[in-house]
C-alpha cells in the first residue's frame, strides 16, 4: 500500500484511501499503510494524505476526535464522551462502560 518508502522507515506515503500510522517498536518509528486505523486511533482524510490520529486520552476507541466510542475503565460512555460518571436519572452499566 506504499506509495514511497524507506529501508528504514517503512511507508513514508500511500496510495489513496489508505491511511498512513506510526508504528513505534521500541525507539522506531516506521510508517504503515492500512485500509482502517487500530482500536485507540480514529481516520482522518484530507486530499494529500489521510493519517491515523490517537484518540484523546479518556477514549479507548473514538470514531473521530471529539466523539468516543469505547470507555475505559471507571469512565462510561454517554453521547459520545466517556464520564466519570453518568448524569442525573442514568445509571452506569459497568460491564459495558456506558450510561
Amino acid at each position: 500500500g506504499c506509495t514511497s518508502c524507506s529501508a528504514l522507515n517503512g511507508c513514508l506515503s500511500c496510495k489513496p484511501r489508505l491511511f498512513f500510522h506510526l508504528e513505534i517498536d521500541g525507539m522506531r518509528q516506521k510508517g504503515v499503510c492500512l485500509s482502517s486505523c487500530p482500536r485507540g486511533y480514529y481516520g482522518k482524510r484530507s486530499p494529500h494524505i489521510s493519517t491515523c490520529n490517537r484518540c484523546k486520552e479518556e477514549c479507548h476507541s473514538c470514531f473521530s476526535e471529539h466523539f468516543c466510542t469505547r470507555c475505559p475503565p471507571g469512565r462510561f460512555l454517554f453521547w459520545g464522551k466517556c464520564e466519570t460518571s453518568c448524569p442525573n436519572g442514568l445509571t452506569a452499566n459497568t460491564t459495558l462502560r456506558e450510561c
